[in-house]
């Protein structure tokens, strides 16, 4: 039995780029982002933030049923062009900074 193990992590919900992160999603959705805390497991983004000192920021373009990792698994291209838009409108946003 091999078991693996990683360090908590999350981000400050009020830092300056996460409100970067939220008007850049409110530029490209029709509607408001909604925060949630998930991907608090993935072992790579506690050591971004403490090799970087800078805070990590993970937005999710897939809906419920996209079925992620099952063998019928599928990612609409209107998500996928609405993804692309953030991460544009993302890179905007930290040009101008705070």
């Amino acid at each position: 039995l091999d078991l693996h193990g990683a360090t908590p992590w999350i981000t400050d919900p009020d830092h300056p780029m996460l409100e970067a992160a939220r008007r850049a999603l409110k530029r490209a959705w029709p509607r408001p982002p909604v925060m949630v805390r998930e991907g608090g497991s993935i072992p790579i983004m506690s050591v971004f933030e403490e090799t970087h000192h800078l805070p990590s920021i993970l937005m999710g373009f897939g809906l419920d049923d996209d079925q992620v990792h099952s063998p019928n698994e599928k990612f609409s291209l209107s998500s996928f062009h609405g993804g692309t838009k953030s991460v544009a409108y993302l890179y905007e946003e930290l040009a101008k900074g705070s």
